[in-house]
């Protein structure tokens, strides 16, 4: 009779072990956790060990081709059931979550489902996109894979074709620019990996213009241009013409964000046919694709004289424009900001969005975030913009209930607290002003900004302060306390 050795059988402890750690959603394993028996004979033949924290397996990469082959060959067994399919996959994403488990483990995992078992985590994910449920939300597969695919997969050889017919229902069912973003970086990255993939996620994504995958032709591109920088802008250029919109717009984008060199003479060619849109565009769908695009060539830092009229057409766009493009615009304003503070340009564009505001509350909020930035380089500048607001929208009118620390709130809230100076001189110039709005928006911030620690009334300005104001406003202040606007 054969005795079986503890060489034998640590492998089904080790198993074991696997499976529990998914079942528990927990690694190291609490010493409970597996029979006495099994840990012995495994610590016996160095295939696990126990340590203050709990049981281990000694050799991690041991642990991860378990863990990896039991999740790939449960979710395949289970498929087309997407639920029961579902279930290994959430054990799976939440022990990595909770343990220290490296999240590369999702890489392995999607190339050993395919390899070993043929199911592409790809269209299961597409699958869940897809899944009909009563409560109108998206099926909680697309939450589990969305995010680790996305991470993994430049490190993966898709199908461009499977691909591309997965993503169309995943990016309109997770919605909203962060999360979408995920994909359209990944699929940049994969197509850096090579010119020949970049080409067929191009072909791939372009043959489905009405899904919103297809805005990932633009990143393609892109990852085109870095092993094919001569080829890419001209591929970004022929879409720019194309009839369908979707693709127009893709190339429109991708000259946007294509890397040039300086002197670079495609930069030319880029700006004229932006430049050619903006002036004629086929429809107004066009024009704030123009806008992202502008904005992007105007953030190369140190900026050629390209790069300076790209700046200059942007905010001659967004002054003409309407919401649509004034809402993308301020995006670029914020996102200039957080750079560049006291950018020449920034001041332009958020001067050229000044009307814009009143239309689009989105807008304002990154105006908001933008001018937030912009106060912390130029106080008086900044805080002087928030009577382009007041001015922008029938203030405190019938029908507009919003304050002036309900529209700008990150703006309002750190000029009370860190720039009163400043704002104590406009506050003041908008009381004499005898306009009902800017009054109305004054009494506003003095009530916002009358929140004192200490039992001082704020706003009541010193002689140096009122030098700094012209006649008709001095005469409202003398040593007047201005928490009681007159």
């Amino acid at each position: 009779m054969h005795v079986r050795s503890p060489d034998d059988l640590a492998p089904e402890a080790l198993q074991r072990a696997a499976s529990e750690a998914l079942r528990r959603g927990r690694y190291p394993l609490p010493a409970d956790a597996l029979p006495t028996a099994d840990i012995e004979r495994a610590v016996e033949a160095g295939r696990l060990a126990v340590g203050p924290e709990g049981i281990t397996v000694s050799d991690p990469a041991e642990l991860h081709d378990r863990l990896v082959h039991e999740v790939a060959t449960r979710a395949a067994a289970a498929w087309p059931d997407l639920d029961a399919a579902h279930e290994p996959l959430d054990q799976f994403a939440r022990l990595l979550t909770l343990s220290d488990l490296p999240d590369s483990l999702w890489t392995h995992l999607a190339r050993t489902s395919f390899a070993e078992n043929g199911l592409d985590l790809f269209d299961v994910l597409g699958a869940a996109a897809e899944a009909p449920r009563d409560d109108g939300r998206a099926h909680p597969a697309v939450w589990t894979l969305y995010p680790p695919l996305a991470e993994a997969l430049p490190d993966l050889d898709p199908d461009p074709v499977r691909l591309a017919r997965a993503l169309g229902p995943v990016l309109e069912a997770v919605g909203g620019a962060v999360m979408n973003n995920l994909m359209h970086v990944a699929v940049e990255r994969l197509a850096a990996t090579s010119p020949m993939r970049a080409r067929g996620l191009i072909a791939a994504f372009a043959r489905r213009p009405e899904r919103p995958s297809v805005q990932l032709v633009a990143n393609a591109l892109v990852g085109l241009g870095g092993g094919e920088p001569a080829a890419a802008p001209r591929r970004a250029l022929d879409l720019s013409r194309s009839d369908v919109p979707p693709l127009r717009h893709a190339g429109a984008s991708a000259l946007g964000w294509l890397a040039y060199h300086p002197g670079d003479p495609r930069l030319a060619a880029t700006l004229l046919r932006l430049d050619e849109i903006r002036s004629t565009p086929p429809d107004d769908s066009d024009l704030p694709v123009v806008a992202q695009a502008l904005g992007a060539l105007g953030g190369a830092d140190p900026p050629d004289p390209p790069h300076l009229q790209a700046r200059q057409t942007l905010v001659e766009l967004a002054r003409d424009a309407g919401d649509r493009v004034g809402y993308v615009a301020a995006r670029i304003a914020a996102r200039v900001s957080g750079d560049a503070p006291d950018a020449p340009w920034l001041r332009d564009l958020l001067t050229a969005l000044a009307p814009t505001p009143a239309a689009h509350k989105g807008t304002l909020r990154w105006v908001d975030h933008a001018l937030s930035n912009a106060l912390k380089a130029d106080p008086p500048w900044a805080v002087g913009y928030l009577r382009r607001v007041v001015e922008s929208r029938p203030y405190a009118q019938e029908g507009d209930d919003d304050r002036i620390d309900d529209l700008i709130p990150m703006t309002v809230s750190s000029a009370v607290r860190e720039h009163r100076p400043a704002l104590q001189v406009e506050v003041t110039r908008w009381l004499a002003s005898g306009t009902p709005a800017l009054q109305a928006a004054a009494g506003d911030l003095l009530a916002f900004g009358h929140v004192p620690d200490d039992g001082a009334t704020p706003f009541r300005l010193d002689a140096a302060a009122r030098a700094r104001l012209d006649a008709p406003a001095r005469a409202v202040v003398v040593d007047e306390d201005l928490t009681r606007p007159q």
